[in-house]
């Protein structure tokens, strides 16, 4: 699996068909990436930001990133977006390699990660890589502080 980061202003082919399994499953994550990047309204391209996925022989099987938090205003404050792992190529390792990429390509932009899952699963994800479940804070439900 190799993971890279997306850059330039096209989306990689194969993100389609991560959206069409991410929806069946109920999960909206990867629809609306691609929808918010068509219309430019998120683009992973403000100060800090960057969009990866992870692909094997050309098959996208994971996407995620980070973008400065639009529910904040404190550019401080980076917010882990739509991370979506095919469901085939879980607990392979492939999330915590993204969550790793993202994390390093922000610490230097960001004093802490924050982001929302009301998924019991995804929550267990997190609170292993070292997010803390937040209970007071609007539309976060973990954080991280970034290594100083």
């Amino acid at each position: 699996m190799t993971p890279r980061r997306v850059m330039n202003s096209y989306l990689p082919n194969g993100l389609d068909a991560l959206a069409r399994i991410s929806v069946a499953e109920g999960f909206g994550m990867v629809d609306r990436l691609i929808s918010d990047y068509r219309d430019g309204s998120n683009t992973f391209s403000k100060h800090g930001e960057s969009l990866w996925v992870s692909e094997q022989e050309g098959r996208i099987l994971a996407v995620g990133g980070i973008n400065v938090d639009p529910y904040y205003d404190l550019p401080s404050l980076g917010r882990i977006r739509h991370l979506y792992v095919h469901p085939d190529f879980r607990r392979s390792g492939i999330g915590r390699q993204l969550i790793r990429l993202i994390e390093g390509s922000g610490s230097e932009y960001f004093e802490m990660f924050q982001l929302f899952t009301a998924e019991v699963v995804a929550s267990r994800f997190y609170e292993a890589l070292g997010y803390a479940p937040v209970n007071d804070q609007w539309k976060v439900s973990h954080a991280k502080r970034v290594a100083a």
